[in-house]
Order: structure tokens, then C-alpha cells, then sequence
């Protein structure tokens, strides 16, 4: 995930400035469907101003969890693509705890 981070960071032509993760915590039977929608979610994306890329990655430290990331040109272009959120101590259905978000905008 790092690499790809760097390798968007140093392409010329995308200004990316802002990265949403969230890390997922899905019960072993809601793994697969958690992972159509985070695919859903990206081909969601696509098309939104500001969009650059999106994609399910699983830590490596814990393959229990999946990490959703996405990549955008701005703050403010994520929060106007529509993207809404559970309330942050929420257990959402299938998963096993509350979802981690974070929100990473460039200096």
C-alpha cells in the first residue's frame, strides 16, 4: 500500500491531497460480502470530480482486517461525493467492532 501511496504522491499530472482509510473488521462469513461493497463503493467513486483511485487492502499484521483507502484531489471533493458514515462507536452488521477512520489531507 506504501508504494502505491508514493508512486500517486510523485506523478506530475495527479495533485492528490487528500486520503480516507478505513479499516474494516468483518466477521469470517461477511468477508467476501464486505469486500463486494468496498468494490461497489470504488466503481461508486468513479466518474466524481476529485476521484483519483480506491481499493480493499488487508493488513498484513492482521489479515482480519480490511482496509479500504481512497485516494482524492481534495478534501472537500470526498465529502462531496456523497460518502456517508456510521456513527464512530458503531458495530456495524457482519463486522466485529466499530470501523476506524481516518482522514489524511496534505500539507
Amino acid at each position: 500500500m506504501a508504494a502505491r501511496i508514493m508512486q500517486l504522491l510523485e506523478e506530475p499530472i495527479i495533485r492528490m491531497k487528500f486520503i480516507f482509510m478505513v479499516f474494516h473488521y468483518p466477521k469470517p462469513d461477511h468477508r467476501e460480502s464486505l469486500l463486494k461493497g468496498m468494490s461497489e463503493t470504488a466503481s461508486f467513486f468513479k466518474g466524481k470530480p476529485g476521484f483519483i483511485d480506491a481499493g480493499a487492502w488487508v493488513d498484513e499484521n492482521n489479515p482480519e482486517c480490511l482496509v479500504g483507502v481512497s485516494f482524492w484531489n481534495s478534501k472537500q471533493a470526498f465529502f462531496d461525493a456523497g460518502m456517508t458514515f456510521a456513527k464512530p462507536d458503531e458495530i456495524v452488521a457482519g463486522e466485529t467492532k466499530p470501523r476506524e477512520r481516518f482522514f489524511f489531507e496534505r500539507m
